[in-house]
């Protein structure tokens, strides 16, 4: 049972949908689902929003500061834009593994955009490099807010926890209405900010791969045990020796039960 993982249920919908099979089938792994939780939602989007909030709680009394938008803005707005087109050509299209990509790249330049500019040592530059820090930031905050309109189809609890860190409701997104623009304004006063993904440990991952692995009598390294498949071939075989002075119906019956249990041994547990 999913609950009994102590996963939040929107770390659960982010993962099934991102390895939802559209074209090609896929298979379940709890150390996939950790390295997508530790690195697409904490160490990417949650990193990229985090910093921008707390920077903006420790710097800026919690207020969205003033942008005056450079040409690197434009740029990064730009290619925000061209993801935000994707998402939503991607939901039109029922493609909803794409539409998440959309979204953390949108995040991912983001924090592109965070680094190469260094609002923390603009901020101890001059008056120019507060300003610019205070840009920065802004614009961090706006892309912010576009991203927990774009996160609530997949993760609503996580959509509706950001908008309450930025005092913020969802944005009217529409395929003719796909510009980027301030959603934010200058002066804007936040909530407070605190982390929206927590990481998944190895040694979590170890435990729910023995918790929900099933019997080890019926699996070795994830293969059917040999000793469990011939004590149930002896099984049905004194059932057929049983069953030759009836009808073949029962046969047949016991031996499809068989078969199924097979196929349940061999396909059943994660890895």
């Amino acid at each position: 049972d999913a609950q009994d993982t102590g996963i939040p249920s929107d770390v659960w919908r982010f993962y099934l949908l991102y390895i939802r099979p559209e074209s090609q089938d896929s298979s379940f792994s709890w150390d996939d689902l950790a390295t997508k939780n530790n690195s697409e939602l904490l160490n990417n989007l949650g990193n990229f929003i985090h910093r921008a909030l707390v920077f903006a709680k420790n710097n800026f009394n919690r207020t969205v500061p003033e942008i005056k938008p450079t040409e690197e803005d434009y740029t990064l707005l730009a290619l925000c834009t061209r993801e935000l087109k994707g998402y939503v050509a991607a939901l039109e299209k029922a493609k909803l593994r794409d539409g998440i990509r959309h979204i953390l790249s949108i995040s991912r330049h983001g924090n592109q955009y965070m680094q190469v500019n260094q609002p923390w040592v603009l901020l101890k530059g001059s008056d120019d490099e507060k300003i610019r820090a205070g840009a920065v930031i802004g614009i961090c905050c706006n892309l912010a807010c576009l991203l927990a309109t774009l996160l609530q189809p997949y993760m609503p609890d996580t959509s509706a926890s950001l908008h309450k860190q930025l005092n913020s409701s969802d944005i009217l997104i529409t395929p003719s209405n796909l510009e980027i623009v301030t959603y934010l304004p200058a002066g804007h006063k936040l909530g407070e900010p605190f982390p929206l993904f927590a990481k998944i440990e190895l040694a979590r991952v170890e435990e729910l791969k023995k918790k929900f692995a099933g019997k080890q009598e019926e699996k070795e390294n994830g293969k059917v045990n040999v000793k469990v498949i011939e004590a149930e071939v002896a099984k049905q075989a004194e059932k057929v020796r049983a069953l030759k002075a009836k009808t073949t119906g029962p046969f047949f019956c016991a031996a499809s039960n068989f078969f199924f249990k097979l196929n349940r041994m061999s396909i059943s547990g994660f890895h």
